[in-house]
């Protein structure tokens, strides 16, 4: 294990429970292959086995199997510059570069395509501030970044979003828009979530699903790099329900 105190960069998975460990290893294999030598965090309540891709092992009792286990674990990362990434991804090229954007801003993530939990009645917060989506953030560790996921784990845990969000990321993008942190939206490229209809321009980076054969579907994405647009078949529903379901109602993320 390394001594993570002292590193500068790195990435984080968050992965309470067997099943998301599980899935948080296939998606680190595909980190390791275009980063073969960066630390690679996991926050989670399982051994580490040797041959798994990970540098270290964070968390510790009690854990709380949800959403907000994200929360907890990106204000516990060890690093300077931290890009956490959701567990159901596949990684399909670099994406160190999000360290360099983060000389520039303290934090970046992707809108959410669907924004299915935007309430709109929330008339302090124009509905032109999208939400955002959390399988992807990029941010640096300031004290305005640590207020940040105080705050968006305070309002999280408030018994009324408890009740209304069973979400994180509406209590995100309420803690964004009332801080002063610089932030940056990512493009679709960077977070693509393929349950949904998309529309990519350049090279896809990290694929956003729960999927089989996700190292087929990258090379279909990238076959070509130009505006391009990707959804379903009529065939792809039933699997497309499936896992939209799994997705809502299991535990994690």
């Amino acid at each position: 294990m390394e001594e993570f105190q002292r590193l500068a960069q790195g990435f984080l998975y968050v992965a309470t429970g067997k099943k998301f460990y599980d899935e948080a290893v296939k998606s680190a294999r595909s980190l390791r292959m275009y980063h073969p030598d960066i630390s690679i965090a996991v926050y989670t309540d399982q051994e580490i086995d040797s041959e798994d891709p990970f540098s270290f092992r964070l968390g510790e009792p009690p854990y709380e199997y949800g959403f907000g286990e994200k929360i907890v674990a990106l204000q516990k990362s060890p690093f300077v510059k931290t890009v956490f990434i959701d567990t159901d991804t596949f990684i399909v090229d670099r994406v160190d570069d999000l360290f360099d954007l983060l000389e520039r801003v303290e934090i970046a993530f992707s809108h959410d395509p669907s924004r299915e939990w935007m309430n709109h009645n929330e008339s302090d917060i124009p509905e032109c501030f999208s939400e955002p989506n959390t399988g992807v953030i990029a941010f640096r560790k300031t004290t305005k970044i640590l207020n940040l996921f105080s705050v968006w784990e305070k309002l999280y845990k408030l018994p009324e979003n408890q009740l209304c969000y069973p979400h994180d990321q509406p209590t995100f993008r309420r803690a964004v828009y009332f801080s002063e942190v610089h932030f940056c939206i990512l493009p679709p490229e960077y977070n693509a979530r393929m349950i949904y209809p998309i529309m990519v321009a350049r090279k896809v980076k990290i694929i956003h699903a729960r999927c089989a054969n996700l190292d087929r579907l990258g090379k279909i994405i990238n076959r070509e790099i130009k505006p391009r647009i990707f959804t379903w078949s009529i065939s792809d529903i039933p699997k497309i329900i499936l896992n939209f379901i799994r997705l809502r109602y299991g535990r994690g993320w």
